[in-house]
């Protein structure tokens, strides 16, 4: 459980920190592909 966890908050970090790194191009297509 704490394992299952700790990996679900990592690779929300990761997920975060490339949405940071993206260009505003990616960011808005990837904001289009969310909303789908």
């Amino acid at each position: 459980m704490i394992v299952y966890l700790a990996y679900t908050i990592r690779v929300d970090a990761i997920r975060i920190i490339s949405m940071r790194r993206a260009s505003k191009k990616e960011r808005k297509i990837y904001e289009e592909y969310l909303q789908d």
